[in-house]
């Protein structure tokens, strides 16, 4: 579970550095890796199913932003 929390956070921590950059491109193909790993998470038992949807919805809430051209 140690080396699975660690991914996790590594991964997210990635995505908020991309998110920062504010480069879509990079964020719209680290979304899908994220994501996995996000799910991963909660069917193992790291996250619970709630907090993960909510760190998938704020994620997709800056691509989507990004996309459209807002900061």
């Amino acid at each position: 579970n140690r080396a699975r929390r660690s991914h996790l956070r590594t991964g997210l921590k990635k995505m908020r550095r991309l998110i920062e950059k504010k480069d879509a491109k990079a964020v719209k193909g680290a979304v899908k890796e994220t994501v996995s790993t996000i799910d991963k998470a909660v069917r193992k038992g790291i996250l619970h199913r709630n907090a993960a949807a909510r760190r998938k919805s704020r994620i997709m809430k800056h691509l989507n932003a990004m996309e459209k051209g807002r900061p």
